[in-house]
């Protein structure tokens, strides 16, 4: 009999007891979302002396930021290609280069707040599925190094058996600057981090309205129909808020010469397995 869980959730004790937390009449920053995001924000402006307030309609870490696939990758959505022809060459390098910025970013707050959440650079690897499939990483990677100068190595096939335990593909590429983390385990850690730096968490605090007044932001939650009022806001007049996104992946069983939890990807296809 099958039963539908989070595994990661078994993993750690996730963020509770944030709903008794009274809302404060007046913050800063009301932060909308208690995810990476959200909580992230709170812990930089707290502390920068910064008040503020992190809402969340569920519990705190309740959405994708525990329950996703834990991937730290290089790179966009996207492939590079087409952000060079959409947003053209220099801000495509600098989009890339945010997404090796962001790699060291978790890999910085892991470390100063002492965030247990086994992140680990162990690259990720793109699976070829057919020789056509080869033929394309070998030009991605000729790509990358051209117009990005970075380095990621191809695993011809008769080669890949050691690194995904399996003859299920044909070959890989790998990408050894990506990481991985337990997203559960990160996301608990950055609440604590936030909490610990002066940000007030506040769970089951749907906000389901907000108007700019002259004093900044008045944020309506449902449950009371409370008002908390903000001094900052965007220079724009509207709210930031990190949109929504999941991952899947998997478990892949063998011996395998790939560092433990590498995520390996479907290529050109987006399933993911964890090696090792």
């Amino acid at each position: 009999m099958f039963k539908e869980k989070v595994y990661w959730h078994d993993t750690v004790e996730m963020p509770s007891g944030h709903e008794a937390n009274q809302l404060p009449q007046k913050v800063d920053v009301a932060v909308v979302g208690g995810g990476y995001t959200g909580l992230s924000a709170a812990l930089t402006l707290a502390k920068r002396g910064v008040s503020v307030a992190v809402l969340d309609a569920e519990t705190i870490g309740w959405g994708a930021s525990s329950r996703n696939g834990g991937m730290v990758l290089t790179g966009l959505k996207i492939p590079m290609q087409t952000a060079i022809k959409r947003y053209g060459r220099d801000f495509a390098r600098r989009l890339f280069q945010c997404s090796l910025d962001s790699i060291a970013t978790v890999e910085k707050l892991c470390k100063e707040e002492a965030i247990d959440c086994g992140f680990a650079r162990t690259g990720h690897l793109l699976a070829a599925n057919k020789p056509k499939h080869y033929e394309l990483l070998a030009k991605e990677a000729e790509f990358m190094a051209k117009e990005f100068e970075h380095a990621v190595r191809l695993v011809p096939r008769g080669e890949h058996r050691d690194e995904i335990g399996s003859d299920l593909y044909h070959s890989a590429l790998v990408d050894e600057v990506s990481a991985g983390v337990n997203p559960a385990q990160y996301v608990t850690g950055l609440a604590g981090a936030a909490e610990k730096a002066g940000a007030t968490l506040h769970a089951r605090a749907r906000s389901t309205s907000w108007n700019v007044g002259r004093s900044g932001f008045l944020s309506k939650r449902s449950a009371d129909r409370f008002k908390l009022k903000t001094s900052l806001w965007p220079r724009t007049g509207t709210p930031v808020l990190p949109p929504p996104g999941y991952a899947a992946r998997s478990c892949q069983l063998g011996r395998t010469s790939s560092p433990p939890n590498r995520c390996t990807i479907n290529w050109p296809a987006s399933s993911a397995r964890i090696t090792g």
